[in-house]
């Protein structure tokens, strides 16, 4: 693969800007704090970060695919960060990576088994919790990947315990009631 194939490719996967201020989503098995926050391997993908979501819902179906009461952190953007789409942008943005050249990167024939150099940010709307009530509705959220850099612009806003019970009611109600503008079942955690 060219120098110049891989620039172009590199420079032609699509992103979007995660405006300062934004709130981020996160469950966790312990009590959400700023300087607690762990970054992970991902198994699917090789990167290190944190994954968040742009609203409760996923958060909530994780709590329904882990089967445990969790706690939701409520977190808010210090700055702009810039997030590609796809969770599997990287390949792409490390073209010369993953493909031995342009044709089998036209046939998405990539190398296997092999780690990206950088943990890239990225957006996936096409992501959704191992569960049945995700089966047939997808919430108008998406799974965000953040690397260590963007994390470290986040600070929390608030947090929730919520039980398995209490995320399945809130989420049976919001896909019944899909057309809900904004979600306000939760109740603040008075610790």
């Amino acid at each position: 693969m060219t120098d110049d194939y891989f620039q172009v490719l590199h420079n032609n996967v699509p992103s979007v800007q995660l405006g300062k201020g934004k709130y981020l989503y996160r469950v966790q098995s312990k009590r959400p704090n700023k300087d607690k926050l762990k970054l992970n391997k991902c198994e699917d993908t090789g990167k290190n970060g944190i994954y968040f979501s742009d609203g409760p819902f996923i958060p909530l179906g994780m709590i329904l695919e882990y089967n445990k009461d969790m706690y939701l952190g409520v977190w808010v953007l210090n700055e702009d960060i810039k997030c590609h789409v796809g969770k599997y942008s990287f390949r792409e943005l490390e073209g010369q990576r993953f493909f031995t050249s342009a044709e089998k990167h036209l046939r998405n024939e990539y190398i296997l088994n092999l780690d990206p150099k950088y943990s890239w940010n990225h957006i996936d709307d096409s992501a959704f919790p191992v569960h049945e009530i995700f089966t047939d509705w997808h919430p108008p959220e998406s799974e965000i990947f953040l690397n260590q850099l963007s994390v470290s612009n986040l600070q929390l806003h608030t947090w929730y315990e919520i039980s398995v019970d209490k995320a399945n009611e809130d989420l049976l109600k919001r896909k019944r009631n899909d057309n809900d503008a904004k979600y306000t079942g939760f109740t603040k955690n008075p610790k």
